[in-house]
């Protein structure tokens, strides 16, 4: 009975716990649900109040999701929270907030492996920067976009095409808008109309007339099966200037001609603005054919249109147009008046032009001087030389100013992407100390359930005893009643006894009064006495039934009061076990009660231990965090000062041009770096550099180097490259005191320097310190080619003998040149097996035919592939250009 009490009370607790347990998991799984869920509601409600332009509602609500995201560790949460900001911002026209929040989202995306999401943030990026007019930054970002699961490719690379020619990068805009034409040949009509226009206007920029024609062409097509009169009027006109630019004069008045057929016969409510482009153009083409009187009825023409609508900046453009047919037929004075009254409206219209001042400036100077006015001629000639160095400052300060502004807009995208980097750490570093105190929670109420058990334990185990008690309160209970029960009975018997006492005298009494009568008849009747014999003898045998009777009732009373009390005296034996196992129950109950106390006091003293490790923990975490910050500022600092170090943007694209540039730091800062510049004899000089060591140490030797190269190319004047890589050697020896330090820092480095001996061959010497160069020929393109570096490294205790040897060839033009470090090469995988150079030359052979930003993907991916989760374990400096 006992072992059974004592295994149901131990079920009862394991029960208790399991359901404490598994109420506190399923409430916890609940709780990340609903905030899950809350998230989400916040995020539309915010993009609803986005849609509906309430903007700082919407803000409102997607910063209140982001916090909560930040909260449960949401990363969905919080980078959808942060690309509903940027719509914001974009809205609001404020770039650099607008800037900010779709890097953190792009970021936070990438890092959640959602990459679809981060394509679409960084095509928002590319649109942004884009209308800004930030045109390099802009397609970094679209071809990132590309890079990524984009679902949008065609609209992107459309984008990107249209933002090379809006920079000015007329190649590239060319050769995009070509690929793309070819690569999706089911365009709809108006991204393949916007691609046919950006091949056409950057082909007649680079002077290709023939694909302009053939892609102009393309688009008056286009516009003819759409029913555009009018647009395909403009179209002729298009195709007939690049005609007269082709020199095919012929071909340009016929196909404006037929632009003027349109508009006159298919348009007959054409503008006057179209007819005076048209007859404009027409003239012109004539003027080359030196059809005088053609050239000027057309150019009449167009001024009548341009004064019908009221276009005063292009009437004074017909004007001068009209002065300088004037000269060529000769005639001074006509064209001194047309131009002097296009000066007129130049100088009196709120819609002044230089460029239009500037010709009537021109064409005056000339008219004057054809008619013998000398005086006049050079002051106007002197005019046109002031307005035309005015142009020239406002073109230089207008450059100046696009540089200026790219150079901030990366400046704060550094600056934005520290801050988020930062601030991410700052996130970590508070999730990891939210973490450790949810597990010291979890641990103290694990440690309060126990105790909450054990009490439990103790509660069960005084039930137990309560009913234990009442149960022995039941068997005395039981006791009583049987000894009252056994009293009465004895009672009972006493009352039988002395009714049979009370029989008995009675019976006497009749026996002395039968007697008395006996003897008083006994002379009477004879009769009488027989009959009193008879009587008597039945009285006798009734009187001996009845004590026969009495006496078997006494007996069974006897046997029934001895049975009683074998019953008690076993019922007492029993009782006396009871108690005796009761006694033992209680004195282990007073065993566990004492244990109990004992583990509360120990409990009490782990709880106190715990609190004051918490507090020496908190400290400790204070000084940690202060520190790190110092370390972080002190990092960042250093980022800034190498990034300012190492060539910018600009440059590199200036000397290099298209190119590749792969530089990842193993950790903020690198040890690699490389250094650029162009001499005044048009001499171009690459250094790329392996620094001893990496993070601030090797970032220190970078800023060591770049300083000396600086001293040695620019102030020196050195530019062979064994030279450069000698006097580098005894420079680094000199700075770092190495002969009596005995310090051995250095770096391995490659020198590259080309030069254009004509348009299709270059000059081109390489010296390399422990580190090689790679080319690829265009006219064999599956053939690597290695300029072996001299095996000596630059600074530190070298060999003597050893001398850094220059390499001079020729190359033709499109040669393609690799430089870089050992970091890629050396890179471990998860076995510490090496990407290894041999790895990397065949990926360049295949790959090097390709676009840059292409290679690049590749590249990256390949190594991303192999490294796996493994740590970047050097720096990593891969650049490659054409010539």
């Amino acid at each position: 009975m006992n072992w059974e009490n004592k295994h149901t009370t131990n079920l009862m607790v394991l029960s208790l716990w399991l359901c404490f347990w598994s109420q506190s998991l399923i409430g916890q799984q609940v709780l990340a649900i609903q905030d899950t869920l809350k998230v989400r509601q916040l995020q539309a409600r915010a993009q609803e109040l986005y849609a509906q332009g309430q903007y700082s509602q919407a803000l409102q609500e997607a910063d209140a999701a982001y916090q909560l995201a930040l909260t449960i560790d949401d990363e969905q949460g919080k980078a959808d929270a942060r690309y509903l900001e940027g719509q914001v911002w974009t809205q609001q026209k404020d770039l650099d907030k607008a800037l900010e929040a779709y890097i953190a989202a792009a970021e936070t995306y990438q890092s959640h492996q959602a990459m679809r999401q981060a394509s679409t943030v960084y095509h928002q990026l590319g649109r942004l920067l884009f209308a800004y007019q930030y045109y390099r930054k802009a397609i970094a970002y679209l071809n990132k976009s590309l890079s990524l699961q984009s679902d949008n490719a065609q609209a992107v690379q459309t984008l990107i095409a249209e933002a090379y020619w809006k920079g000015k990068d007329y190649p590239a805009a060319q050769k995009q808008a070509v690929q793309v034409l070819q690569q999706y040949p089911k365009l709809d009509e108006a991204q393949r109309l916007q691609l046919l226009n950006i091949a056409v206007n950057s082909a007649v920029q680079l002077k290709g007339y023939p694909m302009a024609i053939e892609y102009q062409k393309q688009i008056i097509q286009l516009h003819q099966q759409q029913q555009q009169p009018l647009a395909t009027g403009m179209a002729y006109n298009n195709l007939g200037t690049i005609y007269r630019n082709d020199n095919q004069p012929e071909a340009a008045i016929e196909a404006l001609q037929r632009a003027l057929n349109i508009f006159q016969s298919e348009l007959k409510s054409a503008s006057a603005t179209e007819k005076c482009i048209i007859y404009q153009n027409i003239a012109a083409t004539y003027s080359i054919l030196e059809d005088t009187r053609s050239a000027e009825k057309y150019y009449n023409l167009a001024l009548e249109s341009a004064k019908v609508s009221k276009q005063v900046i292009q009437e004074a453009n017909i004007k001068n147009l009209l002065a300088a047919q004037a000269l060529i037929t000769n005639k001074p004075a006509t064209a001194i008046r047309w131009a002097k009254q296009s000066l007129e409206i130049t100088e009196t219209s709120p819609l002044i032009t230089l460029d239009q001042r500037i010709d009537s400036y021109r064409i005056l100077a000339m008219a004057y001087e054809l008619s013998g006015d000398l005086r006049n001629a050079q002051l106007y000639s002197q005019q046109q030389l002031v307005l035309e160095k005015e142009r020239e400052q406002k073109q230089q300060a207008a450059q100046q100013a696009q540089i200026q502004a790219q150079l901030e807009i990366e400046r704060k995208e550094s600056a934005l992407r520290t801050r988020l980097a930062s601030t991410a750490q700052q996130e970590a570093a508070l999730r990891r100390a939210t973490l450790e105190q949810e597990k010291q929670a979890q641990s103290l109420k694990l440690q309060q359930q126990e105790l909450d058990l054990l009490k439990r334990n103790k509660e069960l185990q005084q039930a137990e005893l309560n009913r234990q008690q009442l149960e022995r309160e039941r068997v005395e209970n039981l006791l009583k009643i049987t000894q009252q029960n056994a009293l009465a009975e004895r009672q009972k018997q006493e009352v039988d006894r002395q009714k049979q006492e009370v029989e008995k005298q009675r019976l006497r009494a009749d026996k002395e009064r039968a007697e008395r009568q006996q003897q008083a008849q006994e002379l009477q009747v004879s009769k009488a006495e027989q009959e009193k014999k008879d009587i008597q003898l039945q009285q006798e045998k009734t009187r001996t039934f009845y004590g026969a009777l009495v006496m078997a009732l006494g007996a069974v009373l006897l046997l029934l009061v001895a049975y009683g009390l074998l019953q008690a005296r076993r019922l007492a034996k029993k009782l006396k076990r009871q108690n005796h196992e009761i006694e033992n129950q209680r004195q282990e109950i007073l065993t566990q009660n004492e244990e109990l106390y004992q583990s509360q006091e120990e409990l009490q003293a782990q709880r106190d231990f715990i609190e004051q490790k918490n507090i020496e923990v908190s400290r400790a975490n204070e000084v940690l965090q202060a520190r790190d910050r110092q370390i972080s500022s002190s990092i960042q600092a250093a980022v800034t000062i190498q990034q300012a170090v190492l060539p910018y943007a600009e440059k590199i694209n200036l000397i290099l041009g298209q190119h590749l540039l792969i530089f990842k730091p193993k950790d903020v800062v690198s040890g690699d770096f490389f250094w650029l510049n162009q001499t005044p004899e048009q001499q171009n000089i690459l250094i790329v550099a392996d620094c001893t060591g990496h993070g601030v140490p090797g970032a220190f030797m970078t800023l060591i180097g770049n300083t000396l190269l600086d001293k040695i190319v620019r102030v020196w004047d050195v530019t062979e490259p064994a030279q450069i890589l000698s006097r580098l050697h005894d420079e680094i020896r000199i700075v770092l005191r190495q002969e009596t330090t005995g310090n051995n820092n250095g770096m391995d480095a490659a020198v590259f320097t080309w030069q254009a001996l004509d348009d299709q061959t270059f000059h081109c010497v390489f010296a390399g310190a422990k580190s090689d160069a790679y080319y690829f020929l265009p006219n064999a393109p599956e053939t690597l080619h290695i300029l072996y570096a001299t095996r000596k490294a630059i600074g530190g205790v070298q060999s003597e003998s050893k001398f850094f040897e220059d390499q001079t060839i020729s190359l033709p033009k499109g040669t393609t040149i690799y430089l870089g470090s050992d970091g890629f090469a050396d890179q471990n995988d998860s076995k510490r097996k090496k990407f290894g150079y041999k790895r990397l030359q065949e990926t360049l052979t295949k790959i090097h035919t390709l676009p840059f930003a292409q290679q690049a993907e590749i590249l990256e991916e390949a190594l991303q592939k192999h490294q796996q989760s493994e740590a970047q374990r050097d720096d990593i400096l891969l650049i490659g250009f054409r010539i």
